[in-house]
């Protein structure tokens, strides 16, 4: 209703789709304030960054640029930094933290393990961390 935190070490074109882009179009439309977090996606071996993932950073830019053109009741707030986090957090209702990446699984191939916690303060706590992290290292 307010509020989406969403962590993840990386971003890729097969999650940062047409589908998941409506989603949050729809989000920032209705008031809710999106907050994204991922890494950089650069290759160790290369220290390139594969063209998924450089699609990926377009397609998070240009929801960023649509909420500021279209001046949306809810905001997106971009960080690109070097990440390892996977944390999703909605409003004061739950924290997911595991080791599921957000923006990158390709719907959920990989076995992964997270956990939900349903615990207010925590996850108030965790979101405010969250936000003041991803303000602090916002793309422009």
């Amino acid at each position: 209703k307010n509020t989406v935190c969403i962590l993840s070490g990386t971003a890729t074109s097969s999650v940062i789709d047409n589908d998941f882009k409506n989603i949050i179009v729809n989000c920032l439309r209705r008031g809710v304030n999106i907050y994204i977090g991922f890494g950089d996606g650069k290759s160790y071996s290369t220290g390139q960054k594969s063209p998924q993932n450089i699609k990926a950073g377009q397609d998070l830019k240009q929801l960023l640029n649509f909420s500021n053109k279209e001046n949306t009741k809810g905001k997106i707030y971009l960080a690109e930094y070097d990440n390892h986090s996977k944390i999703l957090i909605c409003d004061d209702k739950y924290a997911v933290c595991g080791s599921f990446n957000w923006l990158s699984n390709a719907r959920g191939r990989n076995v992964e393990r997270s956990y939900v916690i349903h615990e207010k303060t925590l996850a108030m706590q965790e979101s405010e961390t969250v936000i003041k992290y991803i303000q602090n290292n916002l793309l422009k």
